[in-house]
């Protein structure tokens, strides 16, 4: 915290945060229809979570159950140098078709 530091250094001073804005995080569980259509896609038996601000969390808050997905690695992301390689997007396009197709199957919307 600054203020203790502002005390030690004798300075005379107030330190306030006041938060502009903020969003949930996503607990998105894996009963979640769209959870578990993303596990089946892709083949796997748990969900991971992930170390970065979606607006996921506000659907997920309005009721609206959410996954996060995408090409690039986070790695990779937000730099000066940031990059998405085209086998990324190759298999992102891949999935997505994937999901999409498996949505329709199940939805009469798309029939």
């Amino acid at each position: 915290m600054l203020a203790p530091q502002l005390e030690v250094d004798g300075a005379r001073g107030h330190v306030r945060f006041e938060p502009l804005s903020s969003y949930p995080g996503l607990a998105g569980k894996p009963d979640d229809a769209p959870v578990a259509r993303a596990m089946q896609i892709l083949g796997v038996e748990r969900a991971q979570k992930v170390g970065f601000g979606t607006e996921a969390g506000l659907f997920a808050a309005a009721g609206i159950p959410a996954v996060i997905c995408g090409p690039g690695d986070i790695a990779q992301a937000h730099k000066p140098d940031e990059y998405i390689t085209l086998d990324q997007l190759a298999r992102c396009e891949s999935f997505i078709d994937r999901y999409v197709a498996a949505t329709c199957m199940e939805a009469t919307a798309c029939r």
